[in-house]
């Protein structure tokens, strides 16, 4: 059942319920006279029988029509208050008064429920005319609250309501431009590894094609299918070169000098934490010295680990202030890089979040190797820590 159908549903209940209280008090009132009030409170019964039974009955109708019934309701018991004494069964009939002054309130517009209050008054004004057990401020005072505070009640549930579905409407849209926001950061960051990545390629495309150039004029005369071959290559490799220079051209408009300076590596980490120090951290460097270890330079994971390294000491020296850091590289089994520090982690929950954009930066440079990345808070601070396999162990 929809809410709509159990509302009506509901409302119809309520309405019978009433019908039946409100026509037993009124046989009851004629049958002795009084129902604990004035009897001059008793008019005509077939006219408060119909008088009370549609009164209750609007009860039904009330969230269909929440302006239109109230309203009818309220004036003609202003019209019947003015013209006749009548019977008010309290229990059942009045009880729909309060339900309906509810009504307006609760269900009718902002601009008309504010005016709630109108038909109340008007009732309580009128009401003491034939009724003068009701003629004293303390019996108008009742009637007033008695009518009054359930509109008040309506109207501020209503209001409530709606400012609960404004903030709610609200917070979509913030969620809404927080994860545009969060694509609009990848995206940048894809294209600024898109930029640095091209100078790696297209370093290593030029020394391949320098290298095929170099050993098709070594042949010997007689090895034109190796020279076609080679050829080939150079002609392939100049094409691609050119091809990516037109691509990633496109992403660096608007971006100044990006790409202008070398390619940073392993190397430049020295010079890197050598920076950080004079703006206040204390960092501890472990680097081995690859060449030694007879592995071959590999611009493209050197770049990685070095982007990890400058982003975590920055964010380091952003949310923990000058603290003492600890940044160790290893290229065994695969290149690893693990950099922790002293600072409040604990304290600071938008080091780690996930929309973060200096991690998405991190997690998209390991992601393109088929590297791991963990990164959060520790005992001592905040630690970050990545793996990027080699290629012989992917």
């Amino acid at each position: 059942m929809t809410s709509g159908r159990r509302a009506m549903v509901e409302d119809f209940a309520l309405a019978v319920f009433l019908t039946v209280v409100a026509q037993v008090e009124l046989l009851d009132a004629h049958r002795a006279g009084s129902i604990g009030q004035p009897a001059d409170m008793v008019g005509p019964y077939p006219f408060d029988v119909v008088f009370v039974g549609v009164t209750t009955l609007a009860v039904a109708l009330r969230r269909r029509w929440p302006v239109t019934v109230p309203a009818a309701v309220f004036a003609g018991h202003v019209l019947a208050n003015l013209a006749l004494p009548h019977a008010l069964p309290f229990f059942g009939c009045f009880s729909a008064l309060v339900v309906l002054a509810y009504t307006v309130g609760r269900w009718s517009a902002p601009s008309t429920a504010r005016l709630g209050w109108i038909g109340p008054l008007a009732w309580a004004a009128t009401f003491w005319v034939h009724v003068p057990a009701a003629q004293d401020v303390w019996s108008l005072a009742f009637q007033l609250a008695m009518l009054l505070t359930p509109w008040l009640a309506g109207w501020t549930i209503s209001r409530l309501h709606e400012q609960r579905a404004a903030l709610n409407a609200a917070l979509a849209g913030l969620a809404a431009a927080e994860e545009e926001n969060r694509q609009s950061a990848l995206f940048a960051e894809r294209a600024r590894i898109a930029r640095e990545m091209h100078d790696v390629v297209a370093h290593g495309v030029s020394v391949m094609v320098v290298q095929a150039g170099s050993a098709r004029l070594d042949l010997a005369p007689e090895a034109e299918a190796a020279r076609q071959s080679l050829l080939t290559v150079e002609r392939t490799g100049r094409q691609v070169l050119n091809e990516m220079r037109r691509t990633v051209s496109l992403l660096r408009e608007g971006d100044g000098a990006a790409g202008v300076a070398p390619t940073p590596g392993l190397a430049d980490l020295p010079a890197l934490v050598a920076v950080m120090t004079e703006a206040g951290l204390k960092v501890e460097l472990d680097l081995p010295d690859l060449h030694k270890s007879g592995r071959a330079p590999d611009p493209g994971r050197e770049l990685t680990v070095y982007r990890i390294v400058q982003e975590a000491l920055t964010n380091t020296l952003r949310h923990a202030g000058p603290t003492r850091v600890t940044v160790e590289v290893r290229d065994s089994p695969a290149l690893s890089v693990h950099i922790s520090d002293d600072g409040p982690g604990h304290r600071a929950p938008s080091r780690h979040t996930s929309g973060g954009n200096g991690l998405v930066g991190m997690r998209e440079r390991v992601a393109m190797y088929n590297g791991d990345l963990d990164a959060g808070p520790d005992r001592r601070g905040f630690t970050v820590r990545a793996d990027i396999p080699w290629e012989e162990y992917r």
